[in-house]
């Protein structure tokens, strides 16, 4: 992650990376610790679907728009994910990415290096911020 943002001359900045546990409470109270900072994000990006939801729901008691104040982006594309308001913008990766991660925490051999492919499924909790 550090090498991605120094290619754009960006820096982790720590403060902004909170931990949550999958759960929809653990991304409400990440979201919390997020939106009380002195220059609270417009933008947040949720590990998962489930951690999003509890984002959203951070923002709404916070009466911010989405995405509007904040842009909100989860992972794994649950199938709930295309019916909250607004729906969310997530990244869909196949099942096999999820082998690979069980497989890895189980132990076994895993092939020395696998492409897997993922998509970003663009809902409407994002701002368009090129202005097209």
């Amino acid at each position: 992650m550090r090498a991605a943002l120094a290619e754009y001359g960006l820096v982790l900045d720590l403060a902004l990376v909170q931990h949550g546990d999958f759960q929809r409470e653990g991304g409400l109270r990440a979201a919390e610790a997020l939106l009380a900072q002195p220059r609270p994000p417009t933008a947040i990006f949720a590990f998962s679907d489930e951690l999003a939801f509890g984002c959203l729901i951070a923002l709404r008691q916070r009466r911010l728009r989405i995405p509007d104040d904040c842009s909100l982006v989860g992972f794994n594309d649950l199938p709930m994910a295309a019916y909250v308001d607004p729906p969310l913008t997530t990244v869909r990766v196949p099942m096999r990415a999820m082998e690979l991660v069980l497989a890895q925490r189980a132990g076994q051999s895993l092939p020395a290096w696998e492409r897997v492919e993922a998509e970003l499924i663009e809902r409407e909790s994002v701002a368009d911020v090129a202005g097209g």
